[in-house]
């Protein structure tokens, strides 16, 4: 016996019918598969507004650092042991 894949076009209501046909361990199962998708999710906007936050923070701290000439920089390495 071979094995295919289908694709099937269904809407929510569908979808909300054959899972209520399910047995319960299955519908434990798509639950909990479910929940680590929306965490998943989650996860990605929190880390995505994180990285937004810190960009945004670095940006200000640039803005209030004071700009130093190539010779000046020069002079304090040269000054260093």
């Amino acid at each position: 016996m071979t094995l295919a894949n289908y694709q099937l076009s269904l809407n929510f209501e569908q979808i909300l019918a054959l899972v209520k046909q399910l047995p319960y361990p299955e519908k434990l199962q798509l639950c909990q598969e479910l929940e680590k998708e929306v965490l998943n999710s989650k996860l990605t906007v929190l880390t995505e507004a994180l990285e937004d936050i810190g960009m945004e923070n670095a940006i200000k701290e640039d803005e209030n650092t004071e700009t130093v000439s190539r010779d000046r920089i020069f002079q304090i390495l040269k000054q260093q042991p």
